[in-house]
């Protein structure tokens, strides 16, 4: 922790490094979750720890790093969970939802339209960086190692802080459109 105060980001790359896919691992076994959520649940927890940092909240532990990564990023997947209620039925619908069954049903071509339009002027507004960024990751699927590799990024940690980033500009902007 001395080390980020002092500006040595390598050393948040290198807890990274060390703990990501550990906790991948231990993760995939305790929560329902897809890979998106779960990397998405490491980066929550590596940009809290590196914001607590920082900012001076956070002085010292009574645990190691990784334990403290650990707690904070299930304690988001579990904030998932709950809001997603994810029950997943052993019926065709939900083996679709996971992947082992392919299933069609019609939905009307209107229903979503209203909202796509706030997501495409919300997006007109980011940087191309930013959407590139957006597309490789929710839409191609790509994990945040595979993402760095294809791009310029010093480090998978300057890739998760980039994302986040982008997601939390995108929803201040998808918000600002709805109260227009």
């Amino acid at each position: 922790m001395e080390q980020l105060r002092q500006g040595k980001y390598e050393s948040l790359t290198h807890i990274d490094d060390i703990c990501r896919q550990k906790f991948i691992e231990w993760a995939r076994k305790r929560f329902i979750a897809t890979p998106n959520d779960l990397e998405d649940a490491w980066q929550e927890a590596l940009v809290t720890f590196y914001e607590n940092v920082i900012s001076g909240k956070l002085h010292s532990l009574n645990c190691s790093i990784a334990t403290y990564l650990f707690a904070v990023a299930g304690k988001y997947l579990l904030n998932i969970n709950r809001k997603m209620r994810r029950i997943w039925w052993q019926d065709d619908a939900g083996l679709a939802m996971l992947g082992q069954k392919s299933i069609s049903f019609q939905i009307e071509p209107d229903v979503w339209d209203h909202e796509k339009d706030q997501v495409h002027k919300a997006m007109k507004v980011l940087s191309e960086k930013c959407k590139k960024l957006l597309f490789y990751r929710h839409f191609e699927g790509y994990s945040i190692p595979e993402i760095k590799n294809m791009t310029d990024f010093a480090s998978e940690n300057a890739v998760s802080v980039h994302l986040f980033n982008c997601l939390e500009t995108l929803k201040k902007t998808i918000r600002g459109v709805r109260n227009i």
